[in-house]
């Protein structure tokens, strides 16, 4: 149930992670 969630948390910290980066 929480899998999809934190999924999503987990992608959009490393899609803004990497936006910072570049």
């Amino acid at each position: 149930m929480e899998s999809r969630f934190l999924n999503k948390v987990k992608h959009n910290a490393v899609v803004q992670i990497w936006s910072k980066k570049t």
